[in-house]
């Protein structure tokens, strides 16, 4: 089966825009990469006769949902990490757009594939936000590091309510999908916990957000509005146990430590600023039989009063 996705930003809820630089073909590599997932919430009515069985039933409301796995690259960062993991600002943070100040970008994402008989079916889906996101590798993995989205959306198109109709087929070249993949070995230096600093000998991280969004669908069918209530960071990593360092000391304490982690592919360089008021979650020693202690650090973001925005930060640069 052929499977292709486009995902292009919306300068206002539910409304793409229409430049091209605004769009982009992500690379779906391996089964399930993309899941999509329309959800009417249906209503049931019994018969009430002394004999319970189902009478009616009808759908008011249909939610939108999706999951999307990428290995990321550092020509479509710019465009992916923010909506994810930035809060707009001034309007134009992460792009331009008409939603609130604090909350987040929204997308519209056209899917095609083929069917058993190579019958092309798409579909599209309006005001798309990012539920929760994990990016992260390990020196086990052997490929790029990924990009893992859980996704709400608005409208899907086409849907017989609206009279919309399905998107036009738009098959891409082979040559939109960049390759310069981001890598393990990028985050060598960057990695930064507590008073020691830069970390050494790690063998994976990752960093997860969870964005608590609301769909709002009032008297619509569809949602009309997504919303940003909070959200919660965390970072994630397995490093060597070494004398020089005492993180459970920190979290039997309740302390409070910096962390950061910043990958650089020599072309970008990008940082998860979780500012100084983290607090160690949870820790734990793997002792095996025949080979070096080991542990896994999870490290919960707090509000950060001396920082501008707060809490957690993303920036993305060029390297010069």
């Amino acid at each position: 089966m052929k499977r292709w996705l486009s995902i292009t930003k919306e300068s206002a809820f539910g409304t793409a825009s229409v430049t091209p630089a605004d769009k982009i073909w992500v690379f779906l590599s391996g089964a399930n990469s993309f899941k999509h997932m329309t959800t009417p919430q249906y209503w049931s009515l019994m018969t009430g006769m002394g004999y319970a069985v189902p009478w009616a039933s009808g759908c008011e409301t249909i939610g939108v949902g999706a999951s999307l796995s990428v290995p990321l690259t550092a020509t479509q960062a710019p465009f992916l990490l923010p909506w994810a993991f930035q809060r707009i600002a001034a309007g134009s943070v992460p792009w331009a757009t008409t939603e609130p100040a604090g909350d987040l970008a929204s997308c519209r994402l056209e899917y095609f594939w083929t069917t058993f008989d190579g019958v092309v079916k798409s579909k599209a889906w309006t005001g798309c936000k990012v539920a929760s996101a994990t990016l992260g590798g390990s020196d086990q993995d052997r490929a790029p590091l990924s990009l893992q989205l859980q996704l709400i959306g608005s409208t899907p198109q086409g849907n017989p309510y609206d009279e919309s109709s399905d998107p036009a087929v738009a098959q891409p070249l082979p040559t939109v999908y960049p390759k310069d993949y981001l890598l393990f070995q990028h985050l060598r230096g960057g990695l930064s916990i507590g008073a020691v600093g830069v970390r050494t000998n790690w063998k994976s991280f990752s960093v997860e957000l969870q964005n608590r969004l609301t769909p709002y669908f009032d008297e619509y069918r569809y949602a009309n509005a997504i919303r940003l209530g909070g959200r919660a960071a965390t970072l994630k990593s397995r490093l060597r146990l070494k004398n020089t360092t005492d993180d459970r000391a920190v979290w039997e304490s309740g302390g409070v430590m910096a962390a950061s982690a910043e990958l650089n592919d020599g072309s970008k360089k990008i940082k998860f600023d979780f500012r100084s008021q983290n607090v160690v979650d949870s820790m734990g020693e793997d002792f095996p039989e025949d080979g070096e202690v080991y542990y896994d650090l999870a490290i919960k973001n707090q509000f950060d009063p001396a920082a501008t925005a707060g809490d957690f930060a993303l920036s993305i640069s060029d390297v010069e």
